[in-house]
């Protein structure tokens, strides 16, 4: 019996996955089960996933039509419900890697603090150095609610925990009834909450044991298509309205800035591509009619004046951006014209 099952999702990656495989077989943590589901990929993944598994008898290999991330994990996650003995699951992506005590770390101190998830922070890379067994001095872990998460998150304390699926141990019993949306760029942000806001509290462990690949080829760094775009503010709309249902103010204003600031950003980014812009004012649309019929006697918020005070900060940020970028005052033109238009929308809409 194994205790815990890992769920590696694998899909044009032949150039990471060797180190992706060979940082979870090097674990202090042995018992467990390596699933690899090979979702179609169209290199040579899935051979070199065949010729992991008859190394080493942890590993398992599903072979799948191409179905996208979501489609991939809950492959795994039917497979260890009706193949495996462990209790635990964590998710690692093909192209990431981790601590040598990755697993031992997140499963004591999940254990040791009788709770069902345990996570640690990210550790972003755009290159791979080799070091995943560095010696770690001193050990923090925090007990904090899912609220506490979200909204220390927010300000930039470890963003990735909030909602992402991997670089977090899960009782396997959550996944029972949640998986992952078919056919859903950024399925993190529809599923991670609703694990995350079960509980009382989860262990936190201040300490980056999971190296996030920046990845430029990857899923979230490819070109924003209108198709990602949709699926970015349904994963929004999706969170707002469960925060609202269960009265969480604090993470639905940090929420609904964020929101206002997306909206701001990509309209000024795609104001020259007709689809992608009605597709936002669609989504910018829905953000107002959302407080026109409020039906959440907790939120108060005067979305107006919210919606005017980050488009200063989002200005701000652009404009930061803009300089770095291109050091041209003919950005910071269009920036300053882009906002006066904005306003303009503002001051005229309807709703």
């Amino acid at each position: 019996m194994s205790k815990i099952s890992v769920i590696v999702p694998v899909y044009k990656v032949e150039n990471y996955i060797k180190r992706c495989v060979d940082s979870i077989l090097s674990q202090t943590f042995t018992d467990f089960d390596l699933i690899l589901v090979d979702d179609g990929s169209p290199d040579n993944c899935g051979k070199i996933c065949d010729e992991y598994a008859t190394k080493d008898k942890r590993i398992k290999v599903i072979h799948k039509e191409n179905g996208g991330l979501s489609d991939a994990r809950n492959a795994g996650l039917d497979y260890i419900f009706a193949n495996s003995d462990s209790e635990w699951v964590n998710f690692i992506d093909s192209d990431d890697w981790v601590h040598t005590e990755y697993l031992s770390i997140l499963y004591n101190a999940a254990v040791k603090n009788h709770v069902n998830v345990s996570c640690c922070f990210l550790n972003p890379h755009n290159y791979y150095d080799g070091d995943t067994s560095y010696p770690i001095k001193e050990l923090k872990t925090e007990l904090l609610t899912a609220e506490e998460i979200f909204c220390k998150s927010y300000n930039l304390w470890n963003y990735g925990i909030q909602n992402n699926a991997h670089a977090k141990l899960y009782r396997k019993k959550f996944f029972k009834e949640i998986r992952y949306p078919f056919g859903r760029f950024y399925e993190d942000a529809f599923t991670t909450h609703k694990i995350l806001f079960q509980e009382d509290v989860i262990a936190v462990v201040e300490e980056p044991l999971y190296f996030y690949f920046i990845n430029n080829d990857g899923i979230t760094r490819s070109n924003m298509t209108e198709k990602k775009i949709a699926d970015k503010f349904d994963g929004k709309k999706c969170r707002m309205e469960f925060f609202a249902n269960k009265g969480l103010i604090a993470p639905f204003n940090l929420l609904m800035k964020e929101y206002c600031y997306h909206i701001q950003r990509f309209l000024f980014q795609f104001s020259s591509d007709k689809n992608k812009k009605n597709i936002l004012l669609k989504n910018k649309k829905y953000l107002f009619d959302f407080f026109k019929n409020n039906n959440f006697p907790n939120i108060k918020t005067d979305i107006n004046k919210v919606y005017k005070a980050e488009l200063k900060n989002t200005k701000k940020i652009l404009s930061k951006m803009i300089r770095s970028d291109y050091k041209s005052s003919e950005f910071n033109v269009k920036s300053l014209l882009y906002f006066m238009r904005e306003k303009l929308r503002l001051a005229l809409f309807k709703g």
